[in-house]
């Protein structure tokens, strides 16, 4: 499998996992050019992505997903509530509605749907799997609940926000609400949140994806069966 971390931050987040013939990108938050010289740059054919699967409405996950879906006509899947959020006119015919915790097949992939605590509609996360190997992708997270703790237990490849340092946040510039919003539970993990979480789940070497997003990586021996919870 093949993983890269194309956007990642509060400018905008994309995500391409693949496998062969098969290649699914988790957001499209930047816009459909910079996605395609960025693919470039790493060497991927956009007309290789057979599906979009969408975390939640916030700009910084959506902006360019409209204009890529239609040119490159990529199937979307989201759950309605996202849809809903997102006001975006999305062609029906690309649209697929999916529940937080649904498994949707795409070729040899299998993309499974991790429900989260994050300031949206209805959001989830998500893992794509070839059976043997898992690739999660863990970012927005306001709380590091059961389903976080699952999920970093049987990923082989985890791409997981740590968002902000709890000091610096409070002695920033950021208004009250909003300081209150980005670690009141329903926003995201501090730096000191996500390393604990994850250190308690695994323990495992760290590295650098070409984009220099943070991937916590672990090689397992053989297949690992993959049993989330199906709500928080």
């Amino acid at each position: 499998m093949k993983y890269c971390s194309i956007a990642s931050g509060s400018n905008g987040n994309c995500y391409y996992v693949a496998k062969g013939d098969d290649a699914v990108l988790i957001d499209v938050g930047i816009n459909r050019k910079h996605v395609e010289l960025r693919m470039a740059r790493a060497g991927i054919d956009p007309r290789s992505v057979k599906a979009i699967f969408i975390t939640h409405e916030h700009t910084d996950h959506i902006r360019g997903l409209m204009v890529f879906s239609k040119r490159y006509q990529v199937p979307i899947y989201l759950t309605r509530g996202t849809y809903e959020g997102a006001r975006l006119p999305l062609p029906s015919h690309l649209v697929h509605f999916i529940q937080p915790d649904d498994r949707i097949k795409v070729g040899e992939l299998t993309v499974l749907g991790i429900p989260k605590y994050h300031d949206a509609k209805e959001p989830c996360s998500f893992v794509v799997t070839d059976g043997k190997v898992n690739i999660s992708i863990m970012t927005d997270l306001g709380r590091g609940c059961d389903n976080v703790k699952h999920v970093i237990q049987h990923s082989d490849v985890l791409l997981l926000e740590s968002n902000y340092d709890t000091e610096m946040l409070l002695s920033g510039p950021y208004p009250y609400y909003l300081k209150n919003r980005i670690r009141g539970g329903w926003g995201h993990l501090s730096n000191a949140e996500a390393l604990q979480v994850f250190v308690e789940n695994k323990t495992i070497q760290t590295e650098t994806s070409d984009f220099g997003t943070p991937v916590w990586r672990k090689q397992y021996g053989g297949a690992c069966k993959v049993c989330f919870p199906s709500s928080l």
